[in-house]
Order: structure tokens, then sequence, then C-alpha cells
């Protein structure tokens, strides 16, 4: 698969479930490309956008998605899911942690169905 594919089918895959707009938002609030996040980038600002991507979408208010349905989303194994996960949730747990990361209270509010509404609207 081309890696032109590949991004196409990830976002193809976000936009389906109404995810988009979330990673829209974390690729702005970090400075990334969703062509970047849905990409094979390894550098440290790819890696903790898509770690922040897959932690929103494992906790998703309206829907919690397994490590498993997040790897066939995003085209990688369960196992670096369950990784980036809990790799984003040391940084939300570290005090005094604000390089590369937000406030879980912004977390929370990218998780609210009202403003997940309001960015699909505004896209």
């Amino acid at each position: 698969m081309t890696i032109d594919a590949r991004v196409t089918s990830v976002l193809h895959q976000l936009a389906l479930r109404g995810l988009l707009p979330v990673a829209d938002a974390v690729c702005k609030r970090r400075g990334v490309t969703c062509t970047e996040v849905c990409g094979r980038g390894r550098t440290r600002a790819v890696a903790a956008a898509r770690h922040e991507l897959w932690w929103l979408i494992r906790h998703h208010p309206e829907r919690q998605y397994s490590f498993c349905e997040i790897a066939r989303m995003v085209g990688y194994d369960h196992a670096t899911i369950i990784h980036g996960v809990a790799a984003h949730q040391r940084t939300l747990q570290t005090p005094g942690s604000t390089k590369d990361t937000c406030h879980p209270r912004e977390h929370a509010a990218l998780n609210q169905p009202r403003l997940l509404r309001q960015l699909q609207t505004e896209s």
C-alpha cells in the first residue's frame, strides 16, 4: 500500500466514525498535519499527536473503542495502540509535564458530544 493510499484509508475510517474533527483539533493544537498523524512518521511531535488521538478515541464519550478497533481503524498493531495510549496517559499523570501535551480538562472538552458536533458543523 502506498503512503497516499494508507493516509487516505485512515482518514476515511476516521470520517466514517465521525472522528475526523477530533483528529483535526489534535493536529491543529500540536502543529502537525493529519497526513503526518495518519502516516508512519516517527518524529516526537507526530508520535505525541498520534498517541493523543488514540487516547481520545479510546476514551470517546459516546462509544469506547477497543484497542483492536482502533488498530484496524488506523492501520497499526493493537499492541502499538496499547503502548501509545499508555504513553499519553503517563504524560497526563506526570505533574508539571506540559511539554507536548494539554491539560486533562482539554481532553474532556474535546470528548464532549456537544463540542464534537460543533467541530463537525464547522468543517
